[in-house]
């Protein structure tokens, strides 16, 4: 199965995967497909430059590192792909 996953499961992967829960056994099932979009790196890349997200190094080092470690899929991000949240499903209102 493939799992796109959410900017803070990556990080919690890397830096307290005790706080996963169940869905650590997504992250370490082998048959699943694992992204991680383009705007997870832009989100982390704000928030460090705010200083709201301590990192061991710079996100351009960091974030690929953790893409490598979780053998994750990075997935790039088109127009096409913003404007189609529009239409998917309200499950909660963090963009």
């Amino acid at each position: 199965m493939r799992f796109l996953l959410d900017t803070q499961v990556l990080l919690w992967a890397a830096v307290a995967p005790e706080r996963l829960g169940d869905t650590a056994r997504v992250l370490e099932d082998a048959a699943n497909e694992l992204l991680v979009s383009a705007v997870s790196s832009w989100e982390i890349a704000i928030k460090y430059a705010l200083e709201k997200l301590p990192l061991p190094e710079r996100p351009e080092r960091y974030v690929p590192h953790l893409i490598r470690e979780l053998d994750a899929t990075p997935v790039t991000i088109e127009h096409a792909h913003a404007l189609a949240v529009a239409v998917l499903p309200h499950h909660h209102r963090d963009p």
